[in-house]
């Protein structure tokens, strides 16, 4: 099978025999392969390779680049060596309303002031990007965060500084294989989500390095760090996708790495879920809940990806009402036949039946669209009855697929949408629901 020809102006498919580019004009020809500073080409720190340049004014200049860390194309603003402007007050906007650019990062970058930008479009013109005066303000940051409890031996203390830029602030959680610290961004002067590597099982903290306990762990903590990557990298390809977490940067030290995303100001729906006590969602909150969901997954299986940890805790509602998924820690290829990293660890009361077989023969087996939908059947259930869904176990020993529902819970439409939920979570991967998509028709039947 050939190859793909990708044009290196701004590494888009070239077609079959075409060496100019049709969208940046580059004759891929005349590529050249000196090593300097800023010239298309050269790798800058070892993470960008520089494309051609997009445009150029008296104040900067912005290369087209391929992100290496992030494995996404990208612009870099890289502004001119007299120029005293500060990163956090340069906005991008689009003169279309139909592109949407995001300012990933800033930083000195060969003593240059840089911002990294994601735009959801590669094709677009010189004319149709616009860089202007923004409006940060530090009434924005938010200066420190209560840590409770927290054991102090393992996270890394406020004010430490990570990548010369993220200045942490506090905990924002701790899991199993990560700590989330919130930090504020001192280069664009944003807070932001900082997630780290840190498999509390296999290492401990040096003072800021993560030191692994013992030879035997080496090998899991190089895989789980592998894995850690790929979710970086799965999570980057959705940067312009409402209702999935935004990634913004990603970098190694400490011994470790991290994860760089949108700080996310709200609730998880797992927690709203213990504070309701004896109040139902009504039927319009469930929508709510589930239609951004939805449509997020649909994302995701378009690009034959499954996200495989569906759950309350991995739904978080802003504070402005918008519902945005996150946590790629077990999202998977779809036709990725390795063990998935977190297969071991799943989520008992929304896990499907096949992640069991899959954790239980050490081999990736039948996961697919219909796996994020029995996850999504379970939350759904735990949403409408304020219980969990019954335990797959229990219902695999049983030999009986049929969930018994209590009579409370079957007053009026909400029947209706026990139903559609019950039939999320059919045993039986060939009798469910097979896509995200079938599920939404449903909801909107019953709106």
């Amino acid at each position: 099978m050939e190859k793909t020809k990708i044009c290196m102006g701004c590494f888009e498919e070239l077609p079959d025999d075409a060496t100019v580019c049709s969208i940046c004009g580059f004759d891929n020809k005349t590529i050249k392969r000196e090593v300097q500073k800023w010239c298309q080409g050269a790798v800058i720190e070892k993470r960008w390779l520089l494309g051609c340049r997009f445009s150029q004014s008296d104040t900067y200049t912005i290369w087209r680049a391929w992100d290496s860390v992030l494995e996404i194309k990208c612009f870099l603003l890289v502004l001119n060596d007299d120029s005293d402007m500060a990163l956090w007050d340069i906005a991008v906007l689009s003169k279309e309303n139909d592109i949407d650019f995001k300012i990933l990062s800033a930083g000195i970058v060969l003593d240059r002031k840089v911002l990294c930008i994601s735009a959801d479009r590669t094709d677009i013109k010189e004319d149709e990007l616009c860089i202007k005066e923004n409006v940060w303000g530090e009434k924005d940051i938010i200066s420190h965060i209560d840590n409770g409890n927290t054991d102090k031996n393992d996270i890394l203390p406020a004010d430490t500084l990570l990548n010369d830029r993220y200045q942490i602030l506090g905990i924002v959680g701790i899991g199993g294989f990560g700590i989330t610290y919130l930090a504020k961004d001192i280069n664009l002067l944003r807070n932001v989500a900082v997630k780290e590597y840190f498999p509390k099982q296999w290492v401990q903290r040096e003072q800021n390095y993560v030191s692994i306990r013992h030879s035997g762990m080496v090998e899991p903590f190089k895989y789980g760090l592998k894995s850690f990557v790929s979710e970086i990298k799965m999570t980057a390809k959705f940067i312009h996708t409402e209702n999935i977490v935004t990634v913004t940067d990603a970098f190694f030290e400490n011994d470790t790495a991290y994860m760089v995303m949108e700080y996310i100001q709200g609730e998880s729906i797992g927690r709203e879920l213990r504070k309701r006590k004896n109040k139902l969602y009504d039927t319009q909150e469930i929508k709510e809940i589930f239609v951004p969901v939805l449509k997020a997954l649909s994302n995701m299986h378009e690009r034959k990806m499954i996200h495989c940890d569906i759950s309350p805790a991995n739904i978080i509602r802003k504070k402005n009402g918008e519902i945005v998924l996150i946590d790629m820690g077990a999202a998977k290829y779809i036709y990725d036949k390795k063990m998935t990293f977190t297969a071991s660890f799943l989520k008992p009361d929304y896990a499907a039946p096949e992640q069991y077989q899959t954790a239980k023969s050490g081999k990736a087996g039948n996961e697919g669209t219909w796996t994020d939908i029995y996850a999504v059947g379970a939350t759904m259930y735990h949403c409408l009855t304020l219980e969990k869904a019954p335990d797959v176990i229990k219902r695999l020993e049983s030999g009986t697929d049929k969930i018994k529902v209590e009579h409370r819970f079957k007053l009026r439409d909400r029947k209706k949408w026990i139903k559609l939920a019950c039939d999320c979570m059919e045993l039986d991967r060939t009798k469910r629901i097979q896509e995200s998509y079938t599920v939404l028709e449903r909801i909107d039947e019953l709106s």
